[in-house]
């Protein structure tokens, strides 16, 4: 939240596009006054920087078949941009004490495990001034034998570069799941989410789900037991219950 009002400070001088390519392909095209901002995945990479030399960017990519889409923002996160709100973020994040962990960290900045005893003031305003290495951390994750992913979002953006990801390093029986989908939300959604994992094999804690459940004891007296079936009628396949005579022969039902 600290970081998200600092950089209002920035807007409306820059922009953001996600690119449909092989990040040394974009690199390629990057003018001065854009950066690499995020890496997700083999083919999927963002471009910051300010608008004009986005536009020019964009009109580039489109001309020569390269899909790129607009984000909807109008600053330019993980750009040289950043670099003015360091004194403020170093002096806002100040309080920040960092421990030591439990579960490894896979770090989007460094791109490998960390102790999150360093992840203090400066380690945040790196996060938001480099270039996001999901890309990097993800192939940790793949080499570590993390084969179920779980985006946390309102809408689920990186379940793609999960599977290209784990395509590209030749990596199988990987399941890549997000809680929430746009206009899919509420517990109906995220229960489907956590069936995709139970099913993929993963082990899922159903308490909260049925909390509040309890045993009920049966009655102890004896049950009334009482058949209340309709009594069978006679075939319509029966000559005599049509009516007519019996024909005799094998082949004839009925003399007419």
């Amino acid at each position: 939240a600290l970081r998200s009002r600092a950089i209002v400070r920035l807007a409306g001088r820059g922009g953001m596009v996600s690119v449909l390519a092989p990040e040394a392909q974009v690199v390629g095209r990057l003018t001065a006054g854009l950066q690499v901002a995020v890496v997700n995945g083999p083919e999927q990479v963002v471009v910051s920087g300010s608008p004009g030399e986005l536009d020019a960017f964009v009109a580039a990519c489109e001309g020569d078949g390269v899909q790129v889409r607009r984000i909807a923002v109008d600053y330019a996160s993980h750009s040289p941009q950043v670099e003015e709100l360091r004194d403020e973020l170093l002096d806002v994040l100040a309080p920040i004490e960092p421990r030591a962990g439990q579960v490894p960290l896979f770090s989007t900045v460094t791109g490998d495990v960390i102790d999150t005893g360093v992840m203090d003031a400066e380690y945040w305003f790196t996060n938001l001034r480099q270039t996001v290495r999901f890309d990097a951390a993800l192939k940790g994750l793949l080499g570590a034998g993390h084969r179920v992913f779980v985006e946390s979002s309102p809408h689920p953006v990186l379940v793609g570069a999960v599977s290209q990801a784990a395509e590209g390093e030749g990596v199988s029986g990987v399941t890549a799941v997000g809680t929430l989908r746009r206009n899919e939300g509420g517990s109906a959604r995220l229960l489907q989410s956590l069936a995709e994992v139970f099913v993929a094999g993963l082990a899922v804690d159903w308490s909260p789900w049925v909390a509040g459940g309890r045993l009920v004891e049966l009655p102890t007296y004896a049950f009334q037991r009482r058949r209340h079936w309709l009594p069978a009628g006679r075939s319509v396949v029966d000559a005599a219950g049509l009516g007519l005579r019996p024909a005799g022969h094998p082949l004839l039902g009925a003399a007419v």
